[in-house]
């Protein structure tokens, strides 16, 4: 069977779907897509509840602005973004080349 989504990192709770979702279709462990998801975007891994992180590459995305069922569609209406990190908690680059050497 062809796989329909990909979930980048295991402590995701969502998988993008690698082509177009029809109610039916399965995703992980064989949860059953609950309504149309377009190809790249995000379906919920288990029931997630308004408020709860979405977790994507391992790191939160938004936090939900309502229930979605496992197999559910996530978009831009149902998330919410977290805020961007403080610049100064940024790290910067760790393999940077001094500019004398890249000359």
């Amino acid at each position: 069977m062809p796989h329909t989504c990909i979930q980048v990192n295991p402590a995701d709770n969502v998988a993008i779907a690698v082509r177009p979702l029809a109610p039916g279709d399965l995703l992980l462990d064989g949860i059953p897509v609950q309504q149309p998801i377009p190809q790249g975007h995000k379906a919920a891994l288990t029931n997630l509840h308004q408020g709860d992180a979405v977790i994507r590459y391992g790191v939160c995305i938004g936090y939900l602005r309502c229930d979605v069922p496992a197999g559910g569609y996530i978009g831009q209406h149902e998330l919410e973004q977290a805020p961007p990190p403080a610049l100064e908690s940024l790290r910067w680059g760790t393999n940077l080349l001094s500019l004398k050497a890249s000359r």
